[in-house]
Formats: C-alpha cells, structure tokens, sequence
C-alpha cells in the first residue's frame, strides 16, 4: 500500500502529464508542484520504490537530473488508492 507522499507524486506526475519517456519530471520539479517542504532524499527515496513498484519509470535526463514519469501501473494504483481515499 502506497503512503500519501508516494501518492503525491504519483497525482503530480499525471497532472503534469508526465506519462513517457520525453515527457518526464525531475525531482525539483516534482517538489515545485506540491511537495514543498519535503527534503530533496525524502522525494529521490519514494522515487526510487515507485520505480520498484513499477509506478514510474525514469525517463529522460535533463542536463544531469534523472526525470521520472507515471506508468499505467502507476495510474492504476493511483485510481484504486484515491477510491478507498475517497471512501474513508
């Protein structure tokens, strides 16, 4: 089961439209768009069990940045984490 930052990430990187290898988000992107506050490892630590979990994949690099996008896996959990989310 996925904890709400790994949640975050995953609604951030489909509102963006972050879905393919070109079209992909770094980590201080990601942080701009709804994880202020949260510590540049905290985000890189989730990424790197989404990527696991096969949520998200990396996608491509920009300049030196690793860029992460949402997989169909990814978008699948998102929509049955944010039903039970809705039903509490």
């Amino acid at each position: 089961m996925m904890n709400r930052t790994d949640l975050i990430i995953l609604a951030v990187l489909l509102e963006q439209q972050a879905d393919n290898f070109m079209v992909a988000m770094s980590i201080d992107e990601i942080m701009e768009a709804s994880l202020e506050g949260v510590s540049r490892m905290t985000v890189y630590t989730h990424l790197r069990y989404l990527v696991i979990k096969g949520a998200v994949n990396k996608g491509a690099k920009d300049d030196r940045a690793d860029c992460y996008y949402i997989t169909d896996i990814g978008k699948k959990i998102l929509e049955k984490e944010g039903k039970v989310m809705e039903d509490d």
